[in-house]
């Protein structure tokens, strides 16, 4: 290694400056001593030293002193030199070689201090101060020979010496590796010859230099033997945990209970404190006092281990509580204390009941391990009991069947099994969250032989409230002592029994079963023997006889569970306007329950009854028996029938209300005979009615033998009456019988026999008028107008007959003329009687939510006269009664009042209002060609909406939909919510008929894309005028409020607000009708229909008698024309003659 060794070197640049340089940095490099100005003229010439000076630097001078006398370069290389072969001689010649040639080691496996290089040489034996150490000699370091040797002699065996570098290199240091004195042979250096690996373990390193201050000899076996000795004497033996006494003059809360036993719940330990006892220490003489000599001072560290098992004698089920590791630490001047903090660790330590073992090990193992039991038995005081045994999932039973045994354990406070004292006394109840359901003392209980087991057998829970922990009926069953200080809680399910009896609600009435009648409401309650109602998923059969079955489901029924839901909303409208009867809400709501249940629906109120563990046969059952019949319904179940009802429709009777005359003249007519079907009150039921749509087919037939007829003739019956215009009478002498009989009832079934006399013999005008006298019926039958009709045969050119035929259809005028003045008469009358119907009908402004129906509707428009909505009403009647189609309604689908309906009264008020009468009642057709056809017939101004004109609606509808609903997206603040109160938009609350789902233009368009987005846009619904306020922001195309308020976009600042009552408005739909129309309104409703009915067959005969008259009237004026062309030739003739 080349190293310089200057001082100080002097650079005088002038006069005044003067500079020192230090240059030791080879030995102790620092920032300062090489961080140079590398430009500085001063560096260029330390650097350039001892060679020869440039032009550049001629003005430097470099002056080298020593204690203030000058050296000359020369002389200054010359001590260099001496002084680099000083310390080659010193520090760089090897170690003296040795006996061995020593084991080349790369990487050493442990990092030994002091030795920086990688590569080192392992010998056996070296050549030191004339000496030869060799491996396992004893040697001793004598006091303050260097670090680690400052307070005593330290003994050690000789092992390796270590060179670093290869042979050949220079500059190595030197090292020996012994094993101390108290280090087992075992744990000293390991050198593996044939891998070049060196592990120096528990060995030291020293350096050579130890042997080079001679505070290092060697040493006899006597001497190694003597301090082994000592040593062995100070060698860990034993641990011992200290006690209470020995804890408390360290200053610590510790030490083990001084008893083997303790009860449950005893304070652990806070710290527990082990100490390694040395050779020397004899138990029974040293332990009454702490001693320093007698706690061995280690390194190692000890472990503690914390076990509990059952019992003494078990061995497998141990269970691991805590373990740690230490070193070894001092308190109040004592050394080598394991102290152990249980307190923070384990605070539930021996509330368990066991044997607890501590374990203690030191890590040198040549010291006995030391272990420590403790029995901890269970506490005397009572905590719990607690179910014993493995119970797989909730116990489950039928009520009335045993469970299965229990077993039952006694614990103490820290849930340890103590034993039961004596078999205790019991309660045995089911508990659920809605309370105690049932309590038993049907039960056997007993104790095992060491009374640690109580067992609870054949427990009989009889309850009839099951149904309050439907539909999964879980349960508690709770066993305690009587004073229920403590108890056994057992999750259960305790299901119902079999079906037993059966109840049905409502109570089917007699008075309303009739043929063809649906049974709408009907739940059978399934219940078991204790009254609760069977579970779900129960089969049963269901036997009729009078009935059938409408669903598909057949005779197999199962019990099906649903939930009766009232929303809050709901119930806040439905109670509205009850506050002044009941205040209490409870009640409300229980009338509300009530109500549903008996009228299924009641506003927006969801309309399903409560039905679990029921049967619903609502809407399943028709009566299909006749009148006055018995029929009966039941169910069976396992070949069992658990339930029958038997019924007795009602009596129904036919009765002719019309007078008949005492006999009938041959050949005559039998003329508006009136039948009527009557209750057992003797009142007309107004229930038989035709309606084929529905259903409900009711005629009556006339079978007689005076008819020439293959099948007999059928007369419709209308709210429980039906007219016969005419019934010929059979031009012989003797007795006419008449039986007319209901077509589907046999047994509404009526004889009528009268006498038949001679018949006089008829004149023309006889026959020609039928009406004589002011008694014309009411309904009359083409039959008698048409059987008129054909007696007005032409007159045969008789020139003898002329004058008599002449009279005779002069009569004819007359009696017909007579006719129209008894039907213009009766057609007032009944125009009467219909116009206050309608009268009675119409909402009142006090009551704006009231609903009108489309036949209401009609009836308003048509009072209309000779208005083009008028005229189309009349074809829209005119079609439904079946006549033949009139020319116009082709492309013309109607009014926009009547072409769809709506959800409430309030919407359809308000929605008339924002369009008005005028568009209310706009003719809808197809194109302008079939509006210019339809206005030729119309005189006055109307308007007319055509689909292909209109540009539609071209967006998504909503998938799914049967009505075809446009999607459009809901309004949203500058938050992004949906405005409160917003329902929807009006184009879409318009709910179609179905014969007008198929409108549709060319372009496939039907009428909500048309006709109802032209009418109303994006129009949006909110609940109250506030909400459409707030939502003014969001509002493009205007908005309506269900409370009156309406805003117009193209109206700035203009709101309609207030009521407004409209004739004209939108229908309501069926459900809505027949919820708020009262029974006295229904019945106005059907004596309207009939009286309209009357009306329209009244303006038909008008029609016909007008027809003869005037055809009678060309044919008498023929006839005089002839009888005046006959008389003049007669005259010409008698004045001929």
């Amino acid at each position: 290694m080349l190293c310089i060794f200057v001082y100080f070197l002097q650079y005088q640049y002038s006069a005044e400056t003067v500079i020192y340089a230090e240059t030791d940095a080879g030995f102790n490099p620092t920032p300062s001593k090489t961080d140079l100005a590398h430009n500085n003229p001063f560096t260029i010439a330390l650097k350039n030293f001892s060679h020869k000076m440039l032009e550049k630097e001629k003005e430097i001078n470099v002056d080298i002193s020593r204690d203030g006398k000058l050296l000359s370069p020369s002389h200054l290389e010359k001590e260099y030199e001496e002084w680099i072969l000083e310390m080659h001689s010193q520090y760089d010649t090897e170690v003296g070689a040795g006996e061995d040639d020593g084991v080349l080691v790369v990487g050493p496996t442990n990092k030994i201090p002091g030795i920086s290089s990688d590569v080192v040489r392992v010998r056996d034996t070296l050549r030191r101060k004339g000496a030869i150490w060799k491996r396992g000699q004893k040697i001793k370091v004598l006091r303050g020979a260097g670090p680690g040797f400052h307070n005593k002699n330290v003994y050690l065996t000789l092992e390796h010496f270590l060179i670093e570098g290869v042979q050949g290199d220079a500059g190595g240091g030197a090292w020996i590796i012994c094993r101390p004195l108290d280090i087992a042979e075992e744990d000293g250096c390991v050198l593996s010859v044939k891998d070049g690996k060196l592990d120096i373990r528990s060995s030291i390193s020293i350096p050579i230099s130890v042997i080079d201050s001679g505070k290092c000899h060697t040493i006899g076996s006597s001497e190694w033997d003597c301090q082994l000795q000592k040593q062995g004497q100070k060698a860990p033996s034993t641990i011992e945990v200290l006690g209470r006494k020995h804890c408390r003059e360290l200053g610590i809360n510790g030490g083990f209970p001084a008893e083997s036993t303790v009860e449950a719940g005893c304070a652990p330990p806070a710290e527990i404190v082990a100490v390694v006892r040395p050779v020397l220490y004899i138990s029974s003489s040293h332990s009454k006092s702490l001693d320093q000599k007698y706690i061995a001072k280690t390194n190692l560290e000890m472990s503690i281990e914390v076990k509990i098992r059952k019992s003494a004698e078990e061995c497998q089920n141990v269970g691991h509580i805590y373990s740690a590791r230490i070193a070894p630490s001092s308190r109040k001047g004592f050394n080598g204390l394991y102290i152990f903090s249980l307190g923070c660790k384990l605070r539930n330590l021996f509330k368990e009941a066991g044997v607890y073992t501590f374990l203690f090990t030191l890590s040198d193992k040549n010291c006995k391990k030391y272990e420590k039991r403790l029995l901890v038995k269970a506490s005397r005081e009572v905590g719990k009991w607690k179910l014993l045994g493995d119970i797989q999932g909730k116990p489950c039973v039928r009520v009335g069947s045993p469970f299965p045994s229990f077993s039952i354990g006694c614990l103490d406070i820290y849930g340890n099994q103590i034993p039961f004292k004596s078999v205790p006394e019991i309660t045995v109840k089911l508990d659920s969250i809605v309370g105690v359901l049932a309590e038993t003392d049907k039960f056997k209980k007993s104790l095992s032989s060491d009374k640690l087991t109580l067992k609870v057998q054949n427990v009989l829970i009889v309850s009839d409230k099951l149904d309050r922990i439907r539909p999964k009926y879980e349960a508690t069953l709770v066993i305690c002592p009587v004073d229920e200080l403590i108890k056994v809680s057992i999750p259960c399910r305790v299901l119902p029994g079999s079906v037993q009896h059966i109840t049905g609600r409502p109570q089917i009435q007699e008075k309303h079963l009739l043929p063809g009648f649906v049974v709408k409401e009907l739940v059978l309650e399934m219940l078991d023997a204790h009254d609760n109602h069977v579970g779900k998923g129960l089969e049963v059969q269901l036997n009729v006889d009078g009935f059938c079955i409408l669903d598909n489901e057949g005779s197999q029924r199962k019990v099906w569970f649903s939930t009766f839901l009232i929303s809050n909303n709901a119930m806040s409208n439905a109670v509205e306007g009850f506050d002044n009867i009941w205040p209490c809400t409870d009640k409300r709501r229980q009338y509300l329950i009530w109500h549903a249940n008996s009228y299924g629906s009641f506003g927006d109120l969801n309309s399903q009854v409560d039905k679990d563990g029921c049967i619903d046969l609502s809407g399943v059952l028709k009566v299909t028996a006749g009148f006055e019949r018995i029929v009966s319904y039941s169910v069976s179940y396992q070949n069992k029938v658990v339930f029958k009802q038997e019924l007795q429709t009602e009596k129904r009777e036919l009765r002719i209300a019309s007078k008949l005359p005492e006999f009938l003249t041959a050949g005559s007519d039998l003329e508006n005979i009136v039948f009527e079907v009557v209750d057992s009150q003797g009142d007309v039921d107004l229930r038989i009615h035709n309606e084929e749509k529905a259903g409900q087919c009711h005629s009556l037939t006339i079978k007689s033998d005076s008819f020439n007829l293959q099948d007999p003739i059928r007369y419709t019956l209308r709210h429980g009456c039906c007219t016969i215009p005419a019934i010929q009478i059979p031009p012989i002498e003797g007795s006419f019988c008449l039986i007319a009989a209901h077509s589907c009832y046999q047994e509404l079934q009526l004889r009528v026999e009268l006498p038949v006399m001679k018949a006089p013999i008829m004149e023309c005008d006889e026959i020609l008028s039928p009406y004589s006298s002011r008694e014309v019926p009411l309904i009359r039958d083409s039959v008698s107008l048409e059987h008129t009709e054909s007696l007005l045969t032409p007159i045969e050119n008789n020139e003898m007959g002329l004058v008599g035929d002449k009279e005779k259809y002069g009569e004819l005028i007359g009696n017909s003329e007579r006719q129209l003045k008894v039907l213009n008469e009766e057609k007032t009358e009944i125009e009467e009687y219909v116009s206050g119907l309608q009268a009675s009908m119409e909402p009142t402004s006090n009551n704006s939510n009231c609903v009108l129906t489309k036949e209401e509707i009609l009836v308003q428009i048509e009072s209309r006269n000779h208005s083009a909505a008028a005229i189309l009403c009349q074809c829209y009647r005119s079609l439904s009664s079946q006549e033949p189609q009139n020319h116009l309604m082709e492309g013309i689908f109607g009014l926009v009042a009547l072409l769809g309906t709506v959800g409430t009264s309030k919407l359809s008020w308000i929605l008339a209002e924002f369009l008005g009468e005028d568009q209310m009642l706009a003719v809808v057709c197809r194109s302008k060609e079939t509006a210019s056809a339809f206005a030729q017939s119309i005189s006055g101004r109307f308007l007319v909406i055509c689909l292909e004109d209109i540009r539609p609606y071209t967006g998504e509808l909503e998938c799914g939909d049967p009505q075809r609903k446009l999607k459009l997206s809901d309004p949203t603040l500058q938050s992004g919510n949906v405005p409160s109160g917003f329902i929807g938009y009006a184009a879409n609350m318009i709910n179609l008929d179905t014969q007008y789902m198929n409108i549709s233009t060319e372009s496939g368009y039907g009428l909500r894309e048309t006709l109802f987005y032209r009418l109303f846009g994006e129009l949006q619904v909110y609940d109250t005028e506030k909400h459409m306020n707030e939502a003014g922001a969001c509002i493009k195309h205007g908005a309506v409020s269900l409370d009156g308020g309406i805003i117009r976009v193209i109206e700035n600042g203009i709101m309609s607000l207030g009521c407004w009552d409209s004739e004209i408005c939108f229908p309501v739909g069926t459900l809505e009708n027949e919820t708020n129309l009262a029974p006295e309104r229904m019945k106005i409703k059907m004596q309207l229909e009939a009286g309209m009915e009357m009306l329209q067959s009244i303006k038909g005969k008008i029609q016909h008698a007008t027809r003869l008259r005037e055809k009678a009237i060309k044919k008498l004026k023929k006839m005089s024309k002839n009888y005046n062309e006959l008389m003049d030739q007669v005259e010409a003739v008698v004045s001929r003659k």
